[in-house]
Order: C-alpha cells, then sequence, then structure tokens
C-alpha cells in the first residue's frame, strides 16, 4: 500500500502533478531535467521514503470502533499505470484534501486477483474504499472488496445499475459543453475524436455532442476514431475509424467538407493531435477550433495557441466521494446513489485566434 498523503506533499512542493512524481520515482522517461531537480529536491524537503510508505496503514482496532484509515483502491489494474493519468492524479488530490479536513488517512492498493487481496483489505484496517474501476476487468475483483468493507465507485460506467455508490462527471454535459463552445467560435462542421471507442465514459461524451447538434439542427456531425466501435450506429457513414491518431489527422486533412471544430475527448489526445494537423497544414486556432477534455494544463501549455479545455470536476469528485464513503460507513444499509459533477469550461488565458479561417 502506497501513502498517498506523502506523495501529495512532494507534487506540492515541487509544483507538479502526483503522476509526475510517480513518473520520476520511476525512473520514465519524458520528464524535463529542470522539473526531476524539483521533485528531488521536494523529496529531500519531505523526507520522503518510498520503502516506508508502503509498509502499510497502522494495525486497526477489531472492536468495533473505525480505523479512520480509507484506502483508494485501483480494481484490474496497478496503481503505477493509474499515477500516470492526470485525471486519476487529480481526483486523488481532492480526496486527499477532504480526507485531511475530516482527519483521516488515505492509503493506496491495487486488486488484481479475488484470492490475493492484501492483508490490510481481509483484517479490518480500513472502514471503507474508493474504488477505480479498470475498463473490462472481472467483476468479480469489485464484489470481493465490497463483501469486505463499504465501497463507493468512482468515475466509469454511467449506464451501470444502481448496486453501488457512484460519483463521476456528467459526460452528456461535457459534449453539450463542447459542441456550445464550437458553435460560439462560428463552427459549422464539427466532429468528435477519440482513441478509445470502447471507453463508455467517452462514448457518453459523443451522446452528449450529437444532443446538442440535434437541439441547434446541425446536420451531418462526424466522427474519427481509433480502432472498431459501436459508434457505427450513432454517426452512421459519418464514421472514420482507423489504426491511431496519425491516421485520424490525415482523414481530417483529407475530408471534404473539412471539420472546422474538433471535440476531443481528452487532452492527451489534442496534444498528440495538433503538430500532425500542423504537418498538414491545418492550423489549430485558425483553420479548426479545438476543444478537449480533462483539463490538464501542463500538458495543454505546450501547444500554440492552447485550446480550451473541459475541467470534469475532479476536485468535487473527489470530496464528494469521500463525503458519501464517510455516510455510507456510518450507514451500510443505505440505498447507493450516484452523483453527477458538472463540468466546467476552462478556456485559454488569452486568445487571439478567432473563428475559423473561411476564406
Amino acid at each position: 500500500m502506497l501513502l498517498v498523503m506523502a506523495l501529495v506533499d512532494v507534487a506540492k512542493r515541487a509544483g507538479v502533478s502526483i503522476a509526475t512524481v510517480s513518473r520520476v520515482l520511476n525512473n520514465e522517461p519524458g520528464v524535463r531535467p529542470e522539473t526531476i531537480k524539483h521533485v528531488q529536491r521536494a523529496l529531500r524537503a519531505t523526507a520522503y521514503d518510498p520503502e516506508a510508505v508502503r509498509r502499510g496503514p497502522r494495525p486497526g482496532k477489531r472492536d468495533g470502533k473505525k480505523t479512520r484509515n480509507i484506502a483508494v483502491l485501483v480494481i484490474g489494474q496497478t496503481q503505477e499505470e493509474w499515477f500516470r493519468r492526470p485525471l486519476f492524479s487529480a481526483v486523488v488530490g481532492g480526496i486527499n484534501r477532504a480526507a485531511n479536513d475530516r482527519d483521516l488517512q488515505v492509503l493506496i492498493d491495487h486488486v488484481l486477483d479475488t484470492e490475493s487481496l492484501s492483508p490490510s483489505l481481509r483484517k479490518g484496517r480500513i472502514d471503507g474504499a474508493l474504488a477505480f474501476v479498470a475498463a473490462h476487468s472481472d467483476r468479480r475483483l469489485l464484489d470481493a472488496v465490497r463483501q469486505q468493507m463499504p465501497v463507493v465507485r468512482l468515475l466509469g460506467e454511467e449506464m451501470a445499475a444502481d448496486e453501488v455508490d457512484q460519483i463521476g462527471p456528467d459526460d452528456i454535459a461535457v459534449g453539450r459543453m463542447g459542441f456550445g463552445y464550437l458553435a460560439k467560435k462560428g463552427c459549422e462542421r464539427i466532429a468528435y475524436v477519440t482513441s478509445r471507442p470502447d471507453h463508455e465514459a467517452l462514448v457518453v461524451r459523443a451522446m452528449g455532442l450529437q444532443i446538442a447538434a440535434s437541439k441547434a439542427r446541425v446536420p451531418n456531425l462526424r466522427a474519427f476514431v481509433c480502432g472498431p466501435s459501436d459508434f457505427g450506429s450513432m454517426f452512421g457513414p459519418n464514421l472514420f475509424a482507423g489504426p491511431d491518431l496519425e491516421s485520424i489527422a490525415e482523414a481530417i486533412a483529407n475530408s471534404n467538407p473539412r471539420p472546422d471544430g474538433l471535440l476531443v475527448s481528452q487532452d492527451v489526445e489534442a496534444i498528440g493531435l495538433y503538430p500532425m494537423l500542423v504537418q498538414r497544414g491545418i492550423r489549430p486556432g485558425t483553420d479548426i477550433q479545438i476543444i478537449s477534455c480533462n483539463n490538464d494544463q501542463s500538458g495543454t501549455a505546450m501547444l500554440n495557441p492552447r485550446p480550451a479545455t473541459i475541467d470534469l470536476g475532479t476536485d468535487e469528485i473527489g470530496r464528494w466521494a469521500v463525503t458519501r464513503l464517510v455516510n455510507r460507513i456510518a450507514r451500510p444499509s443505505e440505498k447507493p446513489i450516484r452523483m453527477l459533477i458538472a463540468p466546467k469550461l476552462v478556456e485559454p488565458p488569452s486568445s487571439s485566434a478567432g473563428g475559423p479561417d473561411r476564406r
């Protein structure tokens, strides 16, 4: 188990994300030398001991009293894989701040096998868990954790049955917000881009985009996706499915008429797509307007012009998840609820670009 507070403190001191701290600790490539120095100084300042924080929580009491320990669990993948995702790190940051306010200790672990749950999860050392469930993970993994303690699920399937409390973003609203932004920019040929057409949340964002387009009577909405998907029934002949982002950039460049506005499902995809479009003579911010999702400011800051992004309300998701878990621990028989957090539009700090160039 990994103590979240230590990582959060290091990230705060270094002025970087938890994901960046994780990359430095694991000697992963792609981190700038000056950033590594900032993180290393923060590690020394906090006397961070990677081994100490893996020794697990303090022993819980077995007399019915609460331990004031809660867990953040990644189900179906390792926590190291999820720490690379800025969205995960942002939600964990919100969880930690809310836990600090309640004097709770937060620990992080993963569950990969129903037969080998962490001893801490089996011995009453944790009062309850906040669970991130990997797509296509074995449902029995979540069920095994629920047999041991109260659970609140974070993010995940918006159309799942109400069997467990769930807190996540309102992805329908994300799609509608993306359409509204592009429409105000004067875009008339709007398209959706995603490299994960198998991910339900990203499919739901496309649905929100379609709902908004239908209400505005905007026809021929297009989609450009990587790999096979269920988008065919949604977009019909206006769907392009290619093997990677490079093929999507090529398809956008060769489209006639070419899209003048893109809602990209994740910031990381927009970061990859930008230079590919420029290489094909398409100028983001001038020839084509782009808005993406997740509010990864450190990543989108590298783009010029910086695109608008949609903040999924990660801090609120983390805070409400802790509140709900505390209530679930106190009232275990209460009916499950689902809470969707409203997204927020984050426009670039300054934007000299107008609508698409229609010369």
